[in-house]
């Protein structure tokens, strides 16, 4: 079986798989609503192939891996949604994506992965997270020309705008990824 055909098959398992996509979603959903102070709502969850999004000014990356699957999750939001959501979280209005600023997008993931993981415990996986990954300029072009597969998209609307979180099977974002040596597998 080739390797294309295993990580559909593992993601349309996980698609069928309520309760983890809930997990993620909710918790996703939490985590920025608490932080940034911004209302989201999640839609509804779908399988699609990766694909370049031009609006995408910055993502977060990261990778759960745990000892029966893996996952690698991308957050990526636009400019002026990015912004946004900074200038709510931190009450100081920003005219660009920074260096400094842009570590928002990680922080998301990384705050959200601290609610997945006792939600996930208690469905009997457990998982160890990456430090985030964060992309915005050629990096995250060079990062997204990497992308390959199906990811479980799950959409999410921000006001007027709109973002997605993708769901992808392990080493589908082709990132080296760096651990905490005490995370628990």
């Amino acid at each position: 079986m080739s390797t294309d055909k295993n990580t559909r098959e593992f993601l349309e398992g996980l698609f069928k798989q309520g309760p983890a996509l809930k997990i993620i979603a909710s918790c996703l959903t939490s985590t920025i609503k608490s932080y940034t102070k911004t209302p989201v709502v999640p839609g509804k969850p779908m399988l699609r192939e990766a694909k370049n999004a031009p609006e995408i000014a910055v993502a977060g990356l990261i990778r759960l891996e745990g000892s029966d699957f893996s996952l690698e999750l991308f957050l990526g939001f636009s400019k002026g949604l990015f912004l946004h959501l900074y200038e709510n979280m931190f009450q100081i209005a920003e005219s660009e994506i920074t260096e400094e600023n842009q570590d928002l997008a990680g922080e998301i993931l990384n705050i959200a992965f601290g609610a997945m993981d006792p939600e996930f415990r208690k469905l009997g996986h457990s998982f160890r997270s990456s430090f985030p990954i964060v992309h915005s300029g050629k990096k995250l072009e060079q990062a997204l020309s990497k992308v390959k597969g199906t990811a479980i998209a799950i959409p999410y609307s921000c006001g007027s705008q709109d973002f997605v979180v993708e769901i992808y099977a392990m080493d589908s974002l082709q990132q080296t990824w760096n651990f905490d040596s005490k995370g628990v597998a």
